[in-house]
Formats: C-alpha cells, sequence, structure tokens
C-alpha cells in the first residue's frame, strides 16, 4: 500500500526524474502515460478499499442469514442466492446434505470424512451453471433426486470416503445426465474454478441412462 502511495506521489510530482526530465516532444506522450497510471492506481486502490471489503461483507452477511434461518427452522430452507458463503453456510446448518451422505456412505460402506473448512466455491459455480441458483431450490432437488443420487454414487468411486460435497457432486451427474451430453459440455466447459473434460459430460449421460432403466 505505501509503496503505491509513493508511486502516486511521484507520478504527480515536478522533479527531474518526472516528465518534465524529457524533451518538449515526449511532452505529451509522457503526460499521457502519467494520467493513465494515475487512472489504473485509482481504480485499483478504490477496488482495494471499498469493492473488495464490501463483497466480503455482502458474502459474510448472506452466510449470517442462512446460519439464522436454520436455526429458526430445520425444514424450511431459504430462497437464499447460491455463492460460496451461502452454500457453505447451507451445507452446515441444514441437514439435507448430510443425512444423504450418511445414506451413500452406508450403501457403499465408507467412512464420512470430516473436514474443518468446506471448499464450496466451485460447487457454487457449478450449480448456478446447472440452472440451481437458490439453496430452496437445490435442496428440493436433493430430495426430489434422493433416489436417483444414490444410485448413481458408485459411479463417482469416492476416494477414501464420503467428503461433505460429494452428494452435490453426484447431484450435478444426475442434472448434467438429465440434460443430455451436449448441453451439460455447453454449461460447464466455461467455467473458471471447476475443470472438467468433455468426457466427463458424456459419463453423465451415460450413468442417467443406466440408473433410470429400472
Amino acid at each position: 500500500m505505501g509503496g503505491l502511495l509513493l508511486l502516486l506521489l511521484y507520478l504527480a510530482s515536478d522533479s527531474p526524474g518526472g516528465y518534465r526530465a524529457f524533451s518538449d516532444e515526449w511532452a505529451i506522450t509522457i503526460t499521457g502515460f502519467k494520467a493513465l497510471s494515475i487512472g489504473f492506481l485509482i481504480l485499483f486502490l478504490g477496488n482495494l478499499l471499498f469493492i473488495a471489503p464490501y463483497q466480503l461483507w455482502r458474502e459474510a452477511t448472506t452466510e449470517l442469514e442462512v446460519v439464522n434461518a436454520s436455526v429458526g427452522s430445520k425444514s424450511e430452507v431459504p430462497p437464499t442466492e447460491i455463492n460460496e458463503g451461502s452454500l457453505g453456510a447451507y451445507i452446515r446448518g441444514f441437514p439435507t446434505v448430510r443425512l444423504l451422505n450418511e445414506k451413500i456412505a452406508e450403501r457403499m460402506d465408507l467412512p464420512l470424512l470430516k473436514e474443518r473448512e468446506i471448499g464450496a466455491f466451485s460447487y457454487a459455480e457449478s450449480a448456478v451453471a446447472l440452472g440451481v441458483t437458490t439453496l430452496a431450490q437445490l435442496d428440493k432437488l436433493l430430495k426430489d433426486d434422493e433416489t436417483l443420487i444414490l444410485r448413481a454414487a458408485p459411479y463417482l468411486i469416492p476416494e477414501k470416503g464420503i467428503r461433505p460435497t460429494f452428494c452435490l457432486s453426484v447431484l450435478f451427474t444426475v442434472i448434467g445426465g438429465r440434460m443430455g451430453a451436449d448441453e451439460y459440455w455447453e454449461r460447464i466447459k466455461s467455467l473458471k474454478h471447476t475443470s472438467s473434460p468433455r468426457g466427463w459430460a458424456d459419463n453423465a449421460e451415460h450413468t442417467y441412462k443406466e440408473i433410470t432403466a429400472y
């Protein structure tokens, strides 16, 4: 922060090291560069001092709202928009994900893995890409598609045990398979924080056909 402020003061100064040390023919060019540099610095400092803190505050507020809702009523999931904070609070505060993971673990004879921090960012990104934009919608899908999720879980072959977010991965496979490989791939191929090959979409469609055949 201090270095950026010093650079800003240097660019704004009339010292011999500034643009006046150059010949007149470069004066306009240097002045333009100086103005552009100051503009970028102002944008950077504005994001650092105002926009980023606001985003963090908003995510924390959303998470608190979800936690409060879960304390007030375990049966009603709020129609809160899905983001990393709200999804993490939902997983911790409501029983749907935990109970479904327990059923999967029992069927597959695998342990439930406990993680101190739930990395929900990529799952939130995937959910929104698949059209699941609120926690209430996500909760309903987990309950409505429970049978298909339990059937599809063995196809994903979890390593070592069932993580807190595992049933979400299975749900997204079910949703993608229901869409069909082409549409599923179109929705997930450009995600910034989720890397999946085209074959993943093909496998989802194949899995969905198998689990709905009986």
